[in-house]
This record gives structure tokens, sequence and C-alpha cells, in this order.
């Protein structure tokens, strides 16, 4: 997976392109403890982002855990919001 990071005014932008698995996971909480300030909004958008597995999705939530309501994710194909459903993480986390 490749994770492209932007930052704009107080939004962090985390592009997901690939597979977000047990391989990948570790680099996206890397990228993610490496957000200086954590009174940013962070967005992870998955418009390229082919497939995620529970390490994944567990990766997630515990983002969502920490940054409360500060965490937005955005442009998820409909089979990825399935996943998200299914699992019960659309009601924890917010979608856009």
């Amino acid at each position: 997976m490749t994770i492209t990071k932007t930052e704009n005014d107080n939004t962090v932008t985390l592009i997901l392109d690939g597979w977000l698995d047990t391989v990948s996971a570790p680099e996206l909480k890397e990228e993610f403890e490496a957000i200086d300030d954590k009174n940013q909004t962070l967005v992870i958008d998955m418009e390229k982002l082919e497939y995620i597995s529970s390490a994944g999705i567990r990766q997630l939530v515990m983002i969502c855990k920490e940054m409360r309501d500060r965490f937005i994710i955005k442009n998820a194909s409909p089979e990825l919001m399935d996943i998200f459903h299914v699992t019960g993480v659309d009601r924890i986390i917010k979608f856009e």
C-alpha cells in the first residue's frame, strides 16, 4: 500500500492506495503517529483503496478512538462501505 500525506490548514489527509491489510496496517499506524498536532482533523481518503482486512479495520477503529470527532473517512467504495456496515464500523466512524 502507498500512503500519500497532505496537509491543509487544520486538516491532515492520508490517501490510501492499494490494500490495507496485516502487512500495511502498521504503516498506517506509523503515519498516524507521525502527525504532530492531534488537534487537527484527520481525513482518510479511500478512493484508491482496493481491499481492507480485519487488521486494517482494527487500525482505523484505534485511530478513531484517539481522534474522536476529528476523524473522517471519505471516498470509500460501495464494496468497502458494505464491509464497514456488516462490521458495524459505520456506526462509530464518520463517513463522507
